[in-house]
């Protein structure tokens, strides 16, 4: 059976941005197209030598680099620099309560205190992620080294 072009595009973007399953998708569609439909849809390769799941896996690691300290941090200064563009007589007291919420959010994002507990969490689930995915790769030693690394962060705080 042919599927519309905008049908298509609604199961690509439920299975690349919403991270479902082919068989999630056929349900929503209740069976039309099918699971093993979506799949192969998954599987084939595009004109940038991609599939839907390498596409997946571009667009999580996009909205990770979003979440990185130094790009909230260059949003965090953009709003600033927005409340500190106004001039004296539109300033009011709503945005010098948002300014200091923003210069607190900034400090936050910027404190090494408070990155290193961020790092400290993104190592354990690396831990969990190379148990889950490459086994192979997650001995003692591996292990032991991340957990090294780890406590060396944990004494930086001290």
């Amino acid at each position: 059976m042919r599927y519309s072009p905008a049908i298509r595009a609604e199961i690509k973007k439920l299975f690349v941005n919403d991270g479902k399953s082919p068989i999630t998708i056929s349900n929503i569609y209740k069976g039309n197209p099918t699971m093993q439909s979506i799949s192969n849809w998954a599987n084939a390769i595009n004109k940038e030598g991609k599939n839907w799941k390498d596409e997946r896996e571009d667009y999580e690691q996009y909205y990770y680099e979003q979440l990185s300290p130094k790009n909230l941090a260059s949003k965090i200064m953009m709003k600033i620099d927005s409340f500190l563009s106004k001039s004296n007589e539109d300033f009011n007291v709503k945005d010098a309560d948002a300014l200091s919420k923003l210069r607190v959010s900034l400090e936050k994002i910027t404190d090494k205190r408070y990155q290193i507990p961020m790092m400290y969490q993104l190592l354990q689930d690396e831990i969990v992620f190379l148990r889950e995915h490459y086994p192979e790769l997650s001995e003692e030693p591996l292990i032991n080294a991340i957990r090294h690394f780890k406590n060396t962060l944990k004494e930086r705080l001290g």
